[in-house]
């Protein structure tokens, strides 16, 4: 049985700007409350790595949209029973950077 894909879209928008919101969220909860995560884990005030720890968990915090929003269409797409585009995404996805160096190796040499 074939779905209309203007159906398809309907359901599956609302959902990445859900997902879009709560990683947005999450990216703002973790760069702004850094500091009280690491008194929550006990790391001291005059630790060494603390200021090295807390800048790692700000620019983390920027990855934290994009991953929400893939694990969101990635549910969305098997709720549909389409696990191929998911896996496709991914396989393209984490392939790139060997094909973009490989690109840049073989061009260097030119």
């Amino acid at each position: 049985m074939m779905v209309n894909l203007s159906i398809k879209a309907r359901k599956f928008f609302p959902s990445l700007a859900l997902a879009a919101g709560l990683g947005i969220a999450e990216a703002v909860v973790l760069s702004v409350g850094s500091g009280f995560l690491m008194n929550i884990m006990g790391i001291p005030m005059d630790s060494s790595m603390r200021g090295p720890a807390e800048q790692f968990l700000t620019w983390r915090a920027f990855g934290a949209p994009p991953v929400v929003i893939a694990l969101a269409a990635q549910g969305t797409f098997r709720g549909f029973k389409d696990t191929k585009t998911p896996l496709y995404a991914i396989g393209k996805y984490y392939s790139m950077p060997y094909v973009s160096s490989s690109l840049k190796g073989s061009l260097c040499c030119l």
